[in-house]
């Protein structure tokens, strides 16, 4: 989970929040196991994806710029980078 992650990395007073009110942690940061095309692979993921309703907001986990924009991916909707600026 987010908490797991973060734990004692995050300075006093810094936040992060969930960025969809409704739906689900659809991976999670970390090595996973996954089909693709009928055989199993697995590799490290380097963020959370969160899956949501079609036409659903969905915010940033906390405040920076936005990096990237890549609409319509095949592989499940659109993808945002976003730069988090956490000082320690």
């Amino acid at each position: 989970t987010i908490d797991e992650c973060l734990r004692d990395k995050l300075p006093t007073g810094a936040s992060l929040y969930r960025p969809v009110v409704a739906g689900r942690i659809s991976s999670n940061f970390g090595p996973r196991s996954y089909k693709l095309h009928g055989r199993w692979v697995s590799d490290y993921h380097y963020g959370i994806d969160f899956a949501g309703q079609h036409l659903q907001n969905i915010y940033s986990a906390g405040n920076g710029t936005v990096a990237a924009i890549f609409p319509r991916q095949r592989c499940g909707g659109n993808m945002v980078y976003i730069n988090h600026k956490i000082s320690t």
